[in-house]
């Protein structure tokens, strides 16, 4: 089992399923969302993710039509994204 959190540690969450292909994202948003010039980002089956504690501090957009991304709402770290299309799967955002 993989553990992670928010950088306040309010949100905290567990994967207990293989992880997919790790990824350095370079697009605009990624880098916007970080602070970085990329994005540490791997996807894991939506029923091996799970929040632990904090879900009431998650927020979450639309960042393009059909992709939304969900925040810590205290301290801003992104924690993961959704797709629209690929229920099945969470983008997990790995700077922890």
């Amino acid at each position: 089992m993989l553990t992670g959190r928010c950088l306040c540690g309010g949100v905290r969450f567990e994967i207990t399923g293989q992880l997919g292909p790790v990824v350095y994202c370079h697009c605009s948003m990624c880098r916007h969302a970080n602070g970085s010039s990329f994005a540490i980002n791997t996807s894991v089956r939506s029923e091996e993710f799970r929040i632990v504690s904090g879900r009431e501090l998650i927020k979450e957009y639309e960042s393009f039509p059909g992709k939304r991304r969900a925040f810590c709402s205290q301290c801003g770290s992104p924690l993961l994204g959704t797709f629209a299309d690929l229920p099945s799967v969470r983008r997990v955002d790995w700077e922890r």
